[in-house]
Protein backbone atom coordinates (compact mmCIF):
# COMPACT_ATOMS: atom_id res chain seq x y z
CA UNK A 1 0.00 0.00 0.00
CA UNK A 2 1.40 3.35 -0.97
CA UNK A 3 1.20 6.50 1.10
CA UNK A 4 -1.35 7.92 -1.33
CA UNK A 5 -3.58 4.85 -0.92
CA UNK A 6 -3.25 5.11 2.85
CA UNK A 7 -4.36 8.75 2.72
CA UNK A 8 -7.36 7.78 0.58
CA UNK A 9 -8.39 5.17 3.16
CA UNK A 10 -8.03 7.77 5.90
CA UNK A 11 -10.24 10.17 3.93
CA UNK A 12 -12.86 7.44 3.65
CA UNK A 13 -12.58 6.78 7.39
CA UNK A 14 -13.11 10.48 8.14
CA UNK A 15 -16.22 10.47 5.95
CA UNK A 16 -17.49 7.37 7.77
CA UNK A 17 -16.78 9.04 11.12
CA UNK A 18 -18.86 12.05 10.11
CA UNK A 19 -21.73 9.81 8.98
CA UNK A 20 -21.58 7.86 12.21
CA UNK A 21 -21.61 10.86 14.50
CA UNK A 22 -24.16 12.91 12.56
CA UNK A 23 -26.80 10.32 11.75
CA UNK A 24 -26.57 7.60 14.39
CA UNK A 25 -29.75 8.56 16.23
CA UNK A 26 -33.43 7.78 16.18
CA UNK A 27 -34.38 11.32 17.23
CA UNK A 28 -34.36 13.05 13.88
CA UNK A 29 -37.26 15.49 14.15
CA UNK A 30 -35.22 18.36 15.55
CA UNK A 31 -32.14 17.89 13.40
CA UNK A 32 -33.41 16.98 9.93
CA UNK A 33 -36.44 15.55 8.15
CA UNK A 34 -35.78 12.15 6.60
CA UNK A 35 -37.60 11.25 3.42
CA UNK A 36 -36.84 7.54 3.41
CA UNK A 37 -37.96 5.49 6.42
CA UNK A 38 -37.63 1.75 6.93
CA UNK A 39 -40.05 0.51 9.62
CA UNK A 40 -40.12 4.00 11.12
CA UNK A 41 -36.33 4.30 11.25
CA UNK A 42 -34.51 6.74 8.97
CA UNK A 43 -32.40 5.13 6.23
CA UNK A 44 -29.49 7.37 7.29
CA UNK A 45 -29.41 5.51 10.60
CA UNK A 46 -28.65 2.25 8.77
CA UNK A 47 -25.97 3.98 6.72
CA UNK A 48 -24.39 5.24 9.94
CA UNK A 49 -24.30 1.68 11.30
CA UNK A 50 -22.39 0.63 8.18
CA UNK A 51 -19.98 3.53 8.76
CA UNK A 52 -19.04 2.18 12.19
CA UNK A 53 -15.85 0.73 10.72
CA UNK A 54 -14.05 4.11 10.76
CA UNK A 55 -11.90 3.24 13.81
CA UNK A 56 -10.89 -0.07 12.25
CA UNK A 57 -9.75 1.72 9.09
CA UNK A 58 -7.65 4.19 11.09
CA UNK A 59 -6.07 1.37 13.11
CA UNK A 60 -5.30 -0.60 9.98
CA UNK A 61 -3.61 2.37 8.27
CA UNK A 62 -1.60 3.38 11.31
CA UNK A 63 -0.54 -0.21 12.10
CA UNK A 64 0.49 -0.89 8.52
CA UNK A 65 2.41 2.38 8.36
CA UNK A 66 4.16 1.65 11.65
CA UNK A 67 5.12 -1.83 10.49
CA UNK A 68 6.39 -0.50 7.17
CA UNK A 69 8.50 2.11 8.99
CA UNK A 70 10.00 -0.52 11.29
CA UNK A 71 10.63 -2.83 8.33
CA UNK A 72 12.31 -0.06 6.36
CA UNK A 73 14.61 0.73 9.29
CA UNK A 74 15.34 -2.96 9.93
CA UNK A 75 13.95 -2.75 13.45
CA UNK A 76 11.22 -5.39 13.22
CA UNK A 77 13.17 -8.05 15.09
CA UNK A 78 14.13 -5.58 17.83
CA UNK A 79 10.50 -4.51 18.18
CA UNK A 80 9.32 -8.13 18.44
CA UNK A 81 11.86 -8.78 21.20
CA UNK A 82 10.93 -5.72 23.26
CA UNK A 83 7.16 -5.89 22.71
CA UNK A 84 6.37 -8.30 25.61
CA UNK A 85 8.36 -6.11 28.02
CA UNK A 86 6.56 -2.98 26.86
CA UNK A 87 3.17 -4.72 27.04
CA UNK A 88 3.87 -5.94 30.58
CA UNK A 89 4.81 -2.40 31.59
CA UNK A 90 1.59 -1.05 30.10
CA UNK A 91 -0.60 -3.59 31.89
CA UNK A 92 1.08 -3.09 35.26
CA UNK A 93 0.35 0.64 35.07
CA UNK A 94 -3.33 0.09 34.38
Amino acid sequence: MTKNESNEIKELAITFMLLLHLFNTYEYHEIYTPYLLINGTPFTYYISLFADCCVVLFLYCSGYGLYFTYKKQGAVQQYIKTFPIRLKGLYTKY
